[in-house]
C-alpha cells in the first residue's frame, strides 16, 4: 500500500497535467453517477408520502380497437361508489380527473389554475396535508373547493391570513354555469414527488359541468383503497371482474359495430398500486403525471 501511494505521488509529481486530467475526469464521471443515481430514486419513488399507499390502487384496463391496441384509465365516475358498495375489501374510492376550466376569478381578479374534480373520499385516501379544513368533510356538498397553499397566497397577494378564505367564492367564469364554488379547505402545496397535482379540486358532484377528456369507457379516472386487513389479490380479482361485467354490453356492442375485435382480449381490466402509477407511462393517461419506466 505504502509503495503504490508513492508511486503515485511521484506519477502526479512527474505528470501533473495528464494526472490533473485523469482527476478531473474521475470527478466528473462520479458526479454523473451520482445524479444519474440520486434521479433515478426520485422517479422510483413517486408518491410514496401518501400514509396509506401501499392500500391504495387504479383502475385501468388494455383493449384492442380495430384500428389498434391501446391502455387506459377513463372509466364512469360512478364506479368508485358502486366498487366501494359491491367489493367487500374495499373501504374507499374516489374519482378524480382534470377539468378543461382552467381560469378562475375572486372579486374580479383572474388566476391560471390547473382545476381537477374529485369525490367525498379522496383527501382521505391521500395525504395532502392540510393548512385549514377537515379531509373528513370535504366535498359532502356540491359547489365546494379545495385550494392549494400557492394558490391561496396568489388570491391573498402575500397576506397569510388562509382562514378568511374559508366560505369565500370562487367562480370559473368560462363555465357556463357561472356558480361560485365555497373554498372549504386549503392544503399544502404538492409535493414535487406527486404524480397527482392540481390548484383547485373541486367536488366531482358538479360533473358534467366542466369539460374534461372522455373515452367510449368514460371520462375520469378511480382510486381505491384496501381494508387493513383484507387481501389485496381478492380485491383485485373481485374488481376486475366487476369492470369486465360493468361494461359486457357496451364492449359486445362495439364488437358489433366493427370498433372492437371479438378477441378474448379485447377488453382487460387490470389494476396498478399507486407507487407503480408515475411508472406507468405507457398507459393512457390524462389526469396524473407519468413517464415510460423503459426510459430509465
Amino acid at each position: 500500500m505504502k509503495i503504490n501511494l508513492i508511486y503515485a505521488l511521484r506519477n502526479i509529481k512527474n505528470n501533473p497535467i495528464n494526472s490533473l486530467i485523469t482527476v478531473f475526469g474521475l470527478s466528473v464521471a462520479i458526479a454523473c453517477s451520482l445524479i444519474i443515481y440520486f434521479y433515478v430514486v426520485q422517479e422510483f419513488n413517486y408518491d410514496n408520502f401518501h400514509k396509506n399507499a401501499d392500500r391504495i390502487y387504479r383502475l385501468n384496463y388494455s383493449g384492442r380497437y380495430v384500428f389498434g391496441d391501446f391502455k387506459d384509465v377513463r372509466v364512469e365516475p360512478e364506479m368508485a361508489d358502486l366498487l366501494k358498495k359491491e367489493i367487500p375489501q374495499i373501504e374507499k374510492s374516489a374519482e378524480y380527473r382534470y377539468a378543461f376550466e382552467n381560469v378562475l376569478s375572486y372579486e374580479y381578479n383572474f388566476f391560471d389554475v390547473q382545476t381537477a374534480l374529485a369525490s367525498e373520499d379522496f383527501f382521505d385516501m391521500f395525504s395532502f396535508k392540510f393548512i385549514t379544513g377537515k379531509p373528513s368533510k370535504i366535498f359532502h356538498n356540491p359547489y365546494e373547493a379545495v385550494i392549494t397553499r400557492e394558490l391561496a397566497d396568489k388570491i391573498l397577494a402575500g397576506k397569510k391570513n388562509y382562514e378568511d378564505l374559508i366560505g369565500k367564492g370562487l367562480e370559473f367564469p368560462l363555465n357556463y354555469t357561472n356558480t361560485a364554488f365555497k373554498i372549504i379547505g386549503i392544503v399544502d402545496n404538492i409535493p414535487h414527488n406527486s404524480s397527482i397535482e392540481f390548484d383547485i379540486v373541486v367536488s366531482g358532484k358538479t360533473g358534467r359541468n366542466f369539460g374534461g377528456c372522455d373515452n367510449s369507457f368514460g371520462y375520469t379516472s378511480v382510486f381505491y383503497q384496501v381494508k387493513p386487513n383484507a387481501s389485496h389479490n381478492d380485491a383485485e380479482q373481485n374488481v376486475n371482474k366487476f369492470i369486465s361485467k360493468y361494461y359486457k354490453s357496451r364492449i359486445e356492442e362495439m364488437q358489433s359495430n366493427n370498433q372492437m375485435l371479438k378477441t378474448a382480449d379485447a377488453f382487460v381490466p387490470f389494476v396498478l398500486p399507486l407507487k407503480d402509477i408515475y411508472l406507468a407511462g405507457d398507459v393512457n393517461n390524462c389526469f396524473q403525471k407519468s413517464v415510460d419506466k423503459k426510459a430509465l
